[in-house]
């Protein structure tokens, strides 16, 4: 037996398994919008593109956060924010910190 058939069989293992998922067209795709959208967190596109999809994990070219993560901020800062200033207090902030637990329906942010 050849030493080479060994290291050709588990290639071939290696190759069926990766075709079968489909594993090296999604790391094209992956590696593409990457350079296309040149997220500021590449770690975290990549984990948002595995675990969403491309268009979930694009970020905000100003802040680096991914685009669904600062909508979330921004509905919480909305509920901390009760009269539209556009800034909140420490007080509240840490106010609300402490009620995290509760559903955000449920969250009382006073106003300080």
């Amino acid at each position: 037996m050849p030493t080479g058939s060994g290291d050709d069989k588990l290639r071939d293992i290696d190759k069926a398994y990766l075709d079968k998922h489909k594993i090296g067209p999604m790391f094209e795709t992956l590696l593409s919008n990457m350079v296309q959208h040149q997220p500021q967190d590449p770690l975290q596109y990549i984990i948002d593109s595995v675990e969403f999809n491309a268009e979930y994990a694009k970020q905000d070219p100003a802040t680096g956060l991914p685009e669904h993560r600062k909508a979330k901020l921004l509905d919480v800062f909305r509920l901390i924010d009760k009269e539209g200033r556009g800034r909140i207090s420490y007080q509240n902030l840490q106010v609300c910190v402490v009620a995290r637990c509760q559903p955000p329906s449920q969250l009382q942010c006073g106003a300080a």
